[in-house]
């Protein structure tokens, strides 16, 4: 009872500091949450209300999460646990998009386990389609747009406000999935969804965001003026919500859509109001679109250099934030400027970049091939320009067909034009149905659909049946590894260790006998075995971590050992690595027995070479990795050597553990040349083979 008063004394002087802070958009909920006896409510319902502050004010609505949160862990509140999460996830999507992911989903991972606001989780998943389709991850982006409606459709709740409401953002996000994907006739049936949601629940924000993607819909089909008309009526609605992120985008798009119609005094207008409202709020993301604009704007003009030079700023700034999209426009851009200023191979170059970026938009990729045929046809490279001709030409049918006209002319209808859609579908479904119904192939497509059922179920089996085999494969290898683990631990630490009690007892007598002298050097030998434990340990923990995989952080460990034990020697310790080899991985145990050859090969070098230099590479020989041991001592006679039956410094021991990983071991030396180490291996098959 003490733990609720003592909450409710923290909410309601948050509710007496809030009091004077709200909009008129969160009068309703701070006046509620006010009102309210129930702890657990109020507390709900100011989550609500920080919510509110997306746009507004962040650091704000940050703060007031963080206080939030501590009354939900002490009152064990689920819910209002999973909402701080979402409030995490929303107000740091600007400054870090993978942590915004983190907080996401484990928000959706809460509201789903609830099952008590669908609402929420359906909001949750939509903002997570956001943040994908901002990193251009457009099918991720797609995936949970679509999961974002079919839970509201799955958990049937009452048709309100809020209900279309989400049912509006939700078809705004599915139809941003499918244009980026180049579907535009799904894109633009979806944004005439969400446009009709939004008039129904009369929200400003869904219906400026659906205004927006009409535009570009329009922008797609070089309809600039219309689409740009269009932007204009969606200013002031952002305007009325202070939503300056979204207002700034919208100063942005009617610029470079004026550019596109080269109507260049109106889109200096508002891309110079765009930055100039970026720079007041501190929006830095669509910085790269205003650069878009200008560089458009002096291209229009024919002043080329110019152009390239607000290419190239906004390309570095949609690279520093990671906005694919932006890149690319910026990199056609670029390419086309060099082009004008006949600097073909940068020309080349920047066409290339464009079809390489992470964002694969269709239409810009059309765009760089018709690019590249020019520009090869101008340095007479036909066969290049015929085949980029052709990729350009096949492309553009892909994508400009007679739907996508059609569609156009539907922008602006809402349910009659779908409602009569899916009558029209209706009925040519009865005609196919009566069709095949006479047809005497009908029976023989049945018997074909029966067969590829047939297979179908025996395929799923057959995989079910690989999957179970290959489950319980993998837990063998982990029984294995941790009898493995368990063996080690026994013999190296627990030698160890009744050696430390050993020495202890002999430490008890020769106090007893008042040999200091004596029992000095045993608690030395006592410390150093101690050391050897926890350094045993470190390396056994660093080989198991699943972390620790590659190869990079392979040599990067033993470099690191090697340096240490080295510098005592002043010998210099050199690494070198293929990039290429870096990021392949290694299983548990190929990583555990190279690390230890490598460690006993390191001591040996350190003892016996007289080297003053070494060297660690890693590189591909033969479609292997090579992880070569290479020092330049005093070396010896590889005629007096026979390491597969040596017993002298280890040698025997590191063959073995190479035959344990079957790896290929070589040993190179002579007399005055130095020694050298090798050892041929395969990645792991996820590891990624090179060929």
């Amino acid at each position: 009872m003490n733990l609720i008063k003592h909450i409710l004394i923290t909410l309601f002087v948050l509710l007496y500091y809030l009091s004077n802070a709200q909009s008129r958009s969160q009068d309703s909920l701070l006046l509620e949450a006010k009102t309210t006896s129930n702890v657990y409510e109020k507390l709900r319902l100011l989550n609500e209300y920080c919510y509110g502050f997306r746009r507004t004010d962040r650091e704000k609505g940050r703060s007031l999460a963080e206080i939030l949160y501590q009354s939900a862990i002490k009152l064990n509140s689920k819910e209002s646990i999973a909402d701080y999460y979402f409030l995490r996830g929303t107000f740091i999507f600007q400054e870090n998009q993978d942590s915004s992911i983190f907080f996401f989903r484990k928000a959706i991972t809460r509201y789903s386990r609830l099952k008590i606001d669908v609402i929420k989780f359906s909001r949750a998943l939509n903002n997570l389609a956001s943040i994908y389709q901002y990193k251009s991850e457009y099918d991720s982006s797609l995936k949970y747009s679509l999961l974002a409606n079919t839970v509201l459709f799955n958990h049937p709740i009452p048709e309100n406000k809020t209900f279309h409401y989400r049912l509006a953002i939700n078809y705004k996000s599915i139809a941003d999935g499918y244009c980026y994907k180049s579907l535009l006739d799904s894109s633009i049936l979806n944004y005439e969804r969400a446009e009709r949601y939004a008039r129904l629940c009369h929200d400003t924000n869904a219906l400026a965001l659906s205004l927006q993607n009409k535009a570009n819909i329009f922008n797609l089909n070089e309809q600039y003026i219309d689409a740009a008309q269009i932007l204009l009526e969606v200013i002031p609605l952002h305007k009325s919500l202070n939503n300056f992120p979204e207002l700034v985008n919208t100063y942005s798009s009617t610029g470079n859509y004026y550019a596109f119609a080269k109507m260049n005094d109106l889109a200096f207008t508002y891309i110079d109001s765009a930055m100039k409202l970026a720079s007041i709020h501190e929006v830095d993301r669509y910085l790269p679109y205003n650069y878009l604009g200008l560089g458009t704007i002096y291209f229009n003009q024919k002043l080329y250099s110019k152009a390239f030079e607000n290419y190239k700023k906004g390309l570095d700034i949609a690279r520093e934030i990671e906005n694919y999209f932006a890149e690319k426009s910026l990199l056609l851009g670029l390419g086309e400027a060099s082009y004008e200023l006949a600097d073909y191979p940068n020309s080349i170059k920047f066409f290339n970049e464009t079809l390489e970026t992470r964002d694969q938009y269709r239409e810009h990729n059309m765009l760089a091939y018709k690019g590249l045929s020019l520009v090869y046809e101008k340095v007479n490279d036909l066969s290049n320009a015929l085949k980029y001709s052709n990729l350009y030409h096949t492309t553009k049918d892909s994508i400009y067909n007679l739907k996508k006209h059609l569609i156009i002319n539907q922008v602006g209808q809402q349910s009659k034009n779908i409602t009569n859609e899916q009558t029209i579908q209706k009925l040519k479904e009865e005609k196919d149905a009566e069709y095949l119904g006479r047809n005497k192939e009908f029976y023989q497509k049945l018997i074909a659909i029966a067969i590829l059922v047939l297979v179908l179920i025996i395929a799923y089996l057959y995989f079910k049946f690989y999957r179970l085999k290959k489950e319980n494969e993998k837990e063998a290898l982990i029984i294995q590894e941790r009898l493995r683990i368990s063996r080690d631990l026994h013999d190296d630490l627990g030698a160890t260790i009744s050696s430390i009690n050993i020495y202890s007892s002999t430490v008890k007598q020769k106090l007893h006998e008042n040999k200091i002298d004596e029992t000095e050097k045993i608690l030395d030998k006592i410390s150093e075995e101690a050391q050897d434990m926890v350094y045993g340990m470190s390396d056994m923990v660093w080989t198991i971590s699943p972390h620790n995989d590659t190869i990079e952080k392979l040599i990067n460990r033993i470099h690191n050992y090697g340096t240490d034990i080295m510098q005592a020697k002043d010998i210099q310790f050199k690494l070198e690595y293929d990039p290429q080899v870096g990021s392949l991985k290694l299983s548990m145990e190929q990583r555990r027995n190279i690390f230890l050859i490598l460690k006993e090969a390191i001591n040996n070098l350190v003892k016996y070479s007289n080297a003053t230099e070494a060297i660690l590479r890693a590189y591909v020989v033969e479609h292997k990795i090579c992880i070569e041991l290479k020092d330049f001592g005093q070396g010896f006679n590889m005629d007096l050597l026979d390491y597969k039956n040596s017993g002298g410094n280890g040698l025997r021991n590191i063959q073995q553990r190479a035959s344990e990983i079957q790896a290929e071991l070589s040993i190179d030396s002579g007399i005055g040349v130095g020694t050298s180490i090798r050892i041929l291996i395969n990645p792991t098959k996820n590891g990624g083979l090179i060929h």
